[in-house]
């Protein structure tokens, strides 16, 4: 779903894969193989295109996650399961929404 929300965002702003592609760095073909669901993500490049429009990240990602709460003496836990990222993807997106909730809890 991300290549879909992001290739759907890229159309909203008029723009081609090659201005994207000059905006982020990314290759114009390696945005079109995100857009197609034919290449993976790395959070790098998640960040480049996420902060090329003004669109919070979790727009991009609300129908690849989904969000189980568990409570256990006293302290709530959060699973969280990603569909379409590995492991490896799945705990560095985990880091990088801890930092942004501690950010946001850090600025109340």
């Amino acid at each position: 779903m991300f290549g879909q929300r992001l290739r759907e965002i890229r159309k909203k702003h008029g723009m081609t894969q090659a201005e994207l592609g000059e905006k982020t760095g990314l290759a114009d073909k390696y945005i079109s193989r995100i857009e197609t669901g034919k290449a993976d993500v790395s959070l790098d490049c998640f960040v480049k295109l996420v902060n090329a429009f003004d669109v919070p990240a979790d727009y991009y990602l609300q129908d690849s996650i989904s969000y189980d709460y568990k409570v256990e003496g006293g302290e709530l836990e959060k699973y969280v399961s990603f569909q379409r990222f590995g492991t490896a993807k799945t705990e560095q997106l985990l880091a990088v929404l801890d930092k942004l909730i501690m950010l946001m809890d850090i600025t109340k």
